[in-house]
């Protein structure tokens, strides 16, 4: 499906005068070899968990042992999924957000 997708899509596009021109599309016409992160999500490296001794993060994305320090973006991971880890960022990212405004502002004052 995505094939046919990447097939049509530039048809319809020219049928509108439009033309189709992505970064990945330039990188895998150039010859170069990908630069990290253009083809997969990165994800790991600061697990989210419960506690200190087996993770990095708590679920509020704040570092254990830095608790002015928030990690919001896929590091949190522990695995990566199959889809597009966007929309799950953007949702931790405002989950911590409010904890800090909300919460976290009260400890500090």
């Amino acid at each position: 499906m995505v094939a046919h997708m990447r097939q049509r899509l530039p048809e319809i596009a020219a049928v509108g005068g439009l033309r189709v021109d992505t970064v990945l599309n330039r990188i895998l016409h150039s010859g170069l070899p990908y630069p990290p992160g253009v083809a997969i999500h990165e994800t790991g490296g600061a697990r989210m968990g419960d506690k200190p001794d087996n993770s990095v993060v708590n679920s509020y994305c704040q570092c254990w042992d830095a608790d002015n320090v928030f990690v919001t973006d896929g590091a949190c991971f522990v695995h990566s999924g199959f889809q597009n880890p966007t929309l799950t960022i953007m949702a931790l990212t405002v989950r911590a957000c409010r904890f800090i405004v909300h919460d976290y502002a009260k400890c500090v004052s």
